[in-house]
């Protein structure tokens, strides 16, 4: 999220410089850069802030550590699905007569 404000500030700093007055400049990058990044960035960092109100909480609710609080922290990712299957994922499927191994029976 941050590369994305640098990248709109960078938009409209340029965009500022190239008005035709001081105040024409100023008023773009404040109305155009400063007041909606601001906006912006304070609506995504609401989830963060709620978080960090969670584990103050907790904190001082007597737990020693954030890890024993009741708040989990999410993770990063799920665990990777395995198959339950135990054979080569070949397309066949042994018969009742035939063996497991693919080695031709003479």
């Amino acid at each position: 999220m941050l590369i994305i404000a640098i990248a709109w500030i960078y938009v409209v700093a340029l965009m500022a410089f190239a008005e035709a007055s001081f105040i024409a400049g100023l008023a773009t990058f404040l109305l155009y850069g400063l007041g909606p990044l601001a906006i912006v960035l304070w609506l995504f960092g609401t989830p963060e802030r709620r978080r960090r109100r969670q584990r103050r909480s907790a904190l001082s609710d007597g737990y020693a550590t954030p890890s024993e609080s009741p708040i989990s922290e999410p993770t990063s990712a799920p665990a990777p699905l395995r198959c339950a299957r135990s054979d080569p994922p070949s397309g066949h499927t042994p018969d009742r007569g035939e063996s497991s191994s693919s080695a031709p029976d003479r």
